[in-house]
């Protein structure tokens, strides 16, 4: 099974070079399963720039494709994204299982995956000082992926 990933594109920053790595991936003959999206992929919130990304993925990546948020997507832009960007599948401090028919092995393969924005173990000052309870959200956000992985 071939998984392909990305993360931290903070377009517009490394847009072109994101764009780059797609059309080679996409000029492979091999093609992934599997995208996933490991969060950042915009700058600062700038939350226009996340369908300008899905769209160079759209028509090239014919597989799932699964994401979860980094800390420049901000939380309350989420929903607004989950809305607008349709080919992905976001994980927000959740879990999913999916199922690949592998033709080249001549069964099904499952995969797990876990999404989540991810916490610290000790928050940075920066942190501490602009989010609330930041300690107990990241607690929440440990206890929530525990659970998933526990299934």
């Amino acid at each position: 099974m071939i998984i392909a990933a990305i993360s931290d594109v903070h377009s517009p920053r490394h847009f072109e070079d994101f764009v780059k790595a797609i059309d080679h991936l996409d000029a492979l003959d091999t093609k992934p399963h599997l995208f996933l999206i490991a969060g950042d992929m915009i700058n600062r919130g700038e939350i226009e720039e996340y369908e300008k990304v899905s769209n160079v993925l759209f028509g090239k990546m014919n597989c799932p494709i699964v994401a979860c948020f980094g800390n420049n997507e901000f939380t309350e832009q989420r929903d607004e994204i989950k809305r607008t960007v349709k080919n992905v599948k976001f994980l927000d401090d959740q879990s999913m299982i999916l199922e690949f028919p592998i033709k080249e092995w001549d069964r099904k393969m499952s995969v797990g995956i876990v999404g989540t924005t991810g916490s610290l173990e000790t928050p940075t000052m920066w942190q501490k000082s602009h989010i609330p309870n930041i300690d107990r959200i990241y607690q929440n956000r440990v206890d929530a992926i525990d659970g998933n992985l526990a299934g």
